[in-house]
């Protein structure tokens, strides 16, 4: 079986120097256009179409086809009704292939296939990227330039930024679930709140810093 693991980065890593294994860029929705060396004479395209989670085509999405190794055989767009087709040279090797379909603000999608598969049409699923935005301020309503704020889920941080001298920020590309949003700043004290990230929208949230209260010496 194929790990999924490290194969989206695998995809969207630029590649560089001499490949020996042969890659074919497609147009969504024509016939894939085969040269002499593409080694991809009589291999069956794989036949895809791209949608949302609610049945909306995804037109001018990336998808690729790659080995087990997360080798790089094939690219092609989706045209405007989310259909394409994808050829490669595919050996039969055991681990069979993996198609990875990415589109800007959209989480990438992978689905693995067997090398006999059918022609049957790979159906790609795509779940549109959520945010979360605000804006941070100080307890008299002053923007707080440079202030962090984490993206927490699970007790992990899973993103993080900086706020911009407007006290605004946006952490995007997230996937739906509940986070907490963690804001420090030099001589502030410290807030954390919940936040809910509903599909494909933004979660605004502001945040008020609190001043660290002054000590004196007696």
């Amino acid at each position: 079986m194929i790990e999924a693991a490290g194969i989206v980065a695998a995809a969207a890593a630029t590649r560089t120097g001499d490949d020996d294994a042969p890659r074919l860029s497609v147009v969504g929705g024509k016939e894939p256009q085969q040269s002499a060396a593409s080694g991809t004479e009589g291999a069956t395209p794989v036949r895809f179409r791209v949608t949302g989670r609610d049945g909306e085509v995804v037109g001018g999405a990336t998808v690729r086809l790659l080995d087990g190794r997360g080798q790089e055989l094939a690219e092609a767009t989706a045209a405007d009704d989310g259909r394409g087709a994808l050829a490669g040279s595919r050996d039969g090797g055991a681990d069979g292939y993996v198609v990875v379909a990415t589109a800007p603000g959209h989480q990438p999608t992978v689905t693995t296939i067997a090398d006999d598969a059918s022609s049957d049409e790979v159906a790609l699923v795509l779940a549109t990227s959520s945010a979360v935005a605000g804006r941070v301020r100080d307890a008299a309503g002053r923007p707080v330039g440079g202030a962090s704020v984490a993206l927490i889920e699970d007790g992990e941080v899973v993103d993080s930024t900086r706020t911009a001298a407007t006290g605004d920020y946006r952490i995007g590309d997230l996937p739906t679930g509940e986070y907490t949003v963690a804001v420090t700043a030099p001589r502030h004290d410290p807030v954390a709140v919940p936040v809910r990230v509903e599909p494909g929208a933004t979660a605004t949230h502001d945040v008020v810093l609190e001043p660290v209260p002054a000590t004196s010496d007696r």
